[in-house]
């Protein structure tokens, strides 16, 4: 073999192993950090999370930890990242928890399927109760001719075909300009945001009526401008007016729609992540059984005892990468 060849690939084997090959505490040059990120992309994520835990260290750290060096943490986030090996040991825990709690699983997808049926049949109440526009009225002041107060006349039909008692309901005017087609949509959304019922003006009626009841409804400030001075008909030209019945009273029983905040946190949780990610769907499972199927017991949760499981194996096999990252994590996390 020709030896200057081999002499080479000797000086650059050697030159690329001690690539990173400096300690985690000390200042890195910018050749540096271009070498290390040149030998391997994933410096880049090594680099910035050793910059968030060092903001943390102080002196006595600093000198704990200069052993380190960022090839080891580098080592520490390629195994910590390795998905074949750790989401094989995710599938076999998840096994052995679907064999031992089979019947809480069981229970808990009775529950869900409960939920599920009182949303579908309590997200309206158009089986009680119908609400339309039917008119508007405007009040000027008597001295000029500014709007004093616009009202926004309803029908209210009893489609129940017993006697209603009371009725509120829910209005919301919309520019047809700015209407995306969901504006009429009020139901739960599952997505902890409960502003989109904020645009939306409650009324409500203490008739008593079998067949139809009238009656006009002041609109708020926000809406005197665009309603005061209109008629329907020229008001919907430009803007729609989306309506829902919200409580009814029908035969001294009260209905009303079912809202989000109605529902167990859980069980809206486990259906935002039911098709999005499945290790949140399993873990809002676990805690629906926690929660509404075991009562004298805790059913173990199995991200809990992967999480164990990880920490332990890499306890193991990088000590005192293990060691730091945890420490300043802490360090971390309790500034907020």
């Amino acid at each position: 073999m020709n030896y200057k060849l081999l002499l080479v690939i000797t000086i650059f084997s050697f030159g690329c192993s001690n690539v990173g090959d400096m300690s985690v505490m000390s200042d890195v040059t910018q050749q540096e950090l271009k070498e290390m990120i040149e030998y391997d992309s994933l410096y880049i994520d090594v680099y910035e999370e050793i910059q968030k835990l060092n903001r943390n260290a102080n002196k006595l750290d600093s000198a704990k930890y200069s052993i380190i060096t960022y090839k080891m943490c580098l080592d520490f986030y390629k195994e910590a990242l390795n998905t074949e090996r750790w989401d094989s040991k995710k599938e076999e825990i998840n096994k052995e928890w679907d064999q031992e709690y089979r019947a809480y699983d069981l229970k808990a997808d009775s529950i869900i399927l409960h939920w599920k049926e009182k949303l579908e049949n309590e997200s309206s109440l158009d089986r009680f109760l119908k609400v339309e526009p039917i008119g508007i009225k405007t009040d000027y002041y008597s001295y000029s001719s500014g709007i004093r107060n616009a009202y926004i006349r309803f029908r209210l039909t009893n489609l129940s075909n017993k006697t209603i008692s009371g009725a509120t309901f829910k209005y919301k005017i919309v520019a047809k300009v700015n209407d995306d087609g969901n504006e009429g949509d009020y139901k739960p959304r599952f997505d902890g945001d409960y502003t989109f019922g904020w645009d939306w003006q409650g009324c409500i009626s203490t008739s008593v009526f079998n067949e139809s009841t009238t009656g006009y409804w002041e609109v708020p400030y926000e809406y005197e401008n665009i309603v005061g001075g209109e008629t329907l008909s020229s008001l919907l030209s430009t803007y729609n007016i989306y309506v829902i019945p919200y409580k009814v009273r029908v035969d001294n029983v009260n209905y009303s729609i079912l809202e989000e905040s109605d529902i167990p946190f859980e069980i809206t949780q486990y259906w935002k992540y039911e098709d999005e990610n499945e290790n949140m769907s399993r873990f809002y499972k676990e805690s629906i059984i926690n929660e509404y199927v075991v009562l004298n017991d805790t059913v173990p949760y199995t991200q809990v005892k992967f999480e164990k499981y990880f920490k332990e194996a890499m306890n193991k096999e990088f000590p005192i990468v293990s060691k730091y990252v945890q420490k300043l994590q802490d360090l971390e996390n309790s500034n907020f």
